[in-house]
């Protein structure tokens, strides 16, 4: 059984907002004390908190990482006390360390404005990783060469209400990378795959548009998530890379009982890549989100269809259980979609509330694919 740290290059951007795979947490939390039985979260989760902070470190564990700790503080608040309709704004750090030299730092920041508007996002980080390469595509060798892959990332979006759920609005990343073998035979591996060992360094403008009818951010049981975002690079604009990326992502919630206590969500994924894609850009299966039961890496190409449902179930105090399953594919071209394989997963899980007046949870999930179990922890739903 292995616990399970994202693909760097491929995942920076979302251990800026979120938190990566830990296998156990100790949380410290402000001093305001958490809603009672009788005092109910609104819709905006203004109950009276105006801070809430938590710090979430714990152990990771991984075969081509080691030992190591992650460290992830992170603060909810209100920008505004008199804005009853934006959500909770978020401020996270991480920082990671392990026995075989990888470390990663980073900052993220959200923030919804007057009467949630505007919906802002920025972050920044450096990951310098010692890990697998397991080659392109779907299909399961288990074969693999050990390299170094370096990347910084910064992002930065601001989104505008255009309908009652509906933003748009732009988005801007820097992404540079490199990936260097341990040895010869690593270096040729990467260079027959045609992965980077150089940097490269690309500038990515991108639009996106949402629709959010959710009823919570953190914690949805009811509502709505649509995500459509085309972005891409050009060599004439400064990159190293000239390709685009296109991502549509639904996620559906909806309460399965009275007292909301039974939640079922489902979601679908598909993401394609077109030109020179740099291989930081190839989505893949696996990691603490889509498709939990995977190594992420393992399953990499240029495009990626997955879809999974969840039930959720809270049922005593901050505790709570989910059971989900999944399935998804990896392929080089939409003309291949047919001939790449199906990669299955199932799993169980345990929430627990980090900050009940935000609805913000810690989640440990066992997840089983075609390789085998694997253990995730996380901050925020998968999805």
């Amino acid at each position: 059984m292995r616990s399970q740290l994202p693909k760097p290059a491929t995942c920076l951007a979302a251990l800026l907002l979120a938190a990566a795979a830990v296998p156990r947490s100790v949380l410290a939390q402000s001093a305001s004390p958490p809603p009672g039985p009788a005092e109910e979260v609104d819709k905006n989760g203004k109950s009276g908190h105006d801070l809430s902070f938590a710090v979430v470190p714990g152990p990771i564990y991984n075969p081509s990482l080691g030992w190591g700790l992650l460290v992830i503080p992170m603060a909810m608040y209100n920008v505004d006390p008199a804005d009853t309709v934006s959500p909770g704004s978020t401020t996270i750090g991480f920082g990671m360390t392990t026995t075989n030299g990888s470390w990663a730092a980073g900052a993220g920041q959200k923030l919804y404005l007057a009467q949630d508007t505007w919906r802002l996002k920025g972050g920044a980080g450096y990951a310098n990783v010692n890990q697998r390469f397991y080659g392109l595509g779907g299909e399961a060798t288990g074969k693999f060469v050990n390299m170094t892959m370096q990347a910084v990332l910064a992002t930065a979006e601001a989104l505008r209400r255009v309908m009652p759920a509906g933003f748009a609005g732009l988005q801007l990343a820097y992404r540079q990378s490199r990936f260097l073998g341990k040895d010869a035979v690593a270096d040729a591996a990467l260079d027959a795959a045609g992965i980077n060992r150089a940097w490269v360094r690309n500038l990515v403008p991108g639009l996106r548009f949402d629709y959010d009818s959710r009823d919570y951010q953190n914690a949805p049981r009811s509502g709505l998530l649509g995500e459509f975002t085309i972005k891409g690079a050009s060599e004439a604009l400064g990159s190293t890379n000239t390709y685009a990326r296109v991502s549509t992502l639904y996620s559906q919630f909806l309460t399965l009982d009275a007292e909301s206590r039974h939640v079922l969500a489902w979601s679908a994924d598909v993401e394609g890549g077109f030109g020179d894609v740099p291989f930081d850009e190839f989505p893949d299966i696996g990691g603490n989100k889509a498709l939990r039961g995977y190594i992420r890496g393992q399953f990499t190409d240029k495009n990626m269809l997955s879809t999974q449902v969840e039930w959720r179930w809270g049922y005593w105090k901050r505790l709570g259980t989910a059971a989900f399953a999944g399935v998804g594919k990896v392929f080089p071209a939409w003309t291949e979609f047919g001939s790449a394989a199906w990669l299955p997963s199932a799993g169980l899980g345990l929430r627990y509330q980090v900050i009940p007046a935000r609805r913000m949870n810690a989640r440990f999930d066992l997840a089983w694919g075609k390789e085998g179990p694997m253990f995730y922890f996380s901050v925020g739903e998968a999805f």
